[in-house]
């Protein structure tokens, strides 16, 4: 049995037509999400938030940095003392990258709800 490229092309269109409408769903709750972001972001209690998200940021930098200079002198440390600060350095990190994701999340949503949207339309149209 061998196909031919139309038959191709047009079993790729079926399967992306029909991947799309399976994640029709999903893709309209994103599509919905992204107006909510916009009125999250546009109060002055969300900029508060991001002072104090910033705030709390800065400090975990600096309790880094302050870990970070216990280590250069790891010399002076004992074994357990040395993995001790190490664990504390990557939990202090995690926690850096965790206020940033939340301090990001409202634009990626916002992205991708409007992403979201126009392959709603899209499919809609065919």
């Amino acid at each position: 049995m061998s196909f031919e490229r139309a038959d191709f092309r047009a079993y790729q269109d079926r399967r992306k037509k029909e991947r799309v409408q399976e994640r029709q769903a999903e893709l309209r709750q994103v599509a919905q999400a992204a107006p909510a972001m916009t009125v999250l972001t546009g109060h002055s209690e969300w900029d508060t938030f991001l002072a104090v998200l910033e705030a709390m940021k800065q400090q975990a930098e600096k309790a880094l940095l302050m870990v970070q200079a216990n280590l250069a002198q790891s010399f002076e440390l004992e074994p357990t003392q040395l993995v001790s600060r190490k664990v504390q350095a990557m939990m202090i990190q995690e926690r850096i990258a965790v206020i940033e994701e939340i301090i990001a999340k409202p634009a990626e949503l916002l992205e991708a709800g409007k992403k979201a949207q126009e392959m709603v339309d899209a499919a809609e149209r065919e």
